[in-house]
């Protein structure tokens, strides 16, 4: 008898529930199905393996050799940053070669994530690495450096992510150039100075 009794109330709360969802008057909320489903997730490693071969210089900031060219979405990000915004840029560091290796670089309010793709560069082995870092760094320091024209005075400027607070930029450039530490390199140049 127990089993009969709920076996009704059951059947009775499935058919209410049908008929409330059939019998919508016009003015009620309807549920749109489309707006319901979880948006696609944004894939940073397949975005950057489907950029060009041959980034477009005034696309993003590619780094060369012996300079930042286009810094201004950089620009841009580093001001969002400075801010506690949330932000993210793409740009390219170019190898010896002239191949690019990609960086997606985000910034969620509170840490950074840097997802770096290899895949265009001809001559390594095509990986994606994913870092997240707490800090980011950006320094610009001198050195002297014997060339075929002598020594000359050298800018250096150097961009890392670390989870290390540092004091000073000396600190952050010795951690740089320790071996096995634990920063992110992002980019960098260096230029005879003028």
């Amino acid at each position: 008898m127990k089993k009969l009794f709920l076996m009704t109330m059951i059947a009775s709360l499935l058919v209410l529930a049908g008929c409330s969802i059939n019998n919508s008057k016009s003015g009620d909320t309807q549920i749109d199905v489309e707006t319901t489903k979880p948006e696609a997730s944004f894939d940073p490693a397949a975005y950057l393996q489907n950029l060009p071969d041959h980034p477009d210089k005034e696309d993003m900031p590619v780094c060369v050799y012996c300079e930042l060219r286009n810094p201004g979405d950089w620009d841009e990000f580093a001001e969002e940053v400075e801010k506690g915004n949330d932000a993210s840029v793409t740009f390219a560091n170019i190898t010896i070669e002239g191949d690019p290796i990609y960086t997606y670089l985000t910034f969620d309010g509170d840490k950074y994530l840097a997802v770096t793709d290899t895949s265009h560069d001809k001559f390594g082995q095509p990986e994606t690495y994913y870092s997240t870092r707490k800090y980011l760094y950006q320094i610009v320091y001198e050195t002297e450096e014997e060339t075929n024209g002598g020594i000359k005075p050298f800018e250096n400027h150097l961009t890392v992510l670390s989870d290390e607070v540092f004091e000073n930029d000396e600190d952050v450039i010795e951690a740089f150039h320790k071996e096995g530490n634990e920063l992110v390199y992002l980019w960098g140049f260096s230029k005879v100075k003028e």
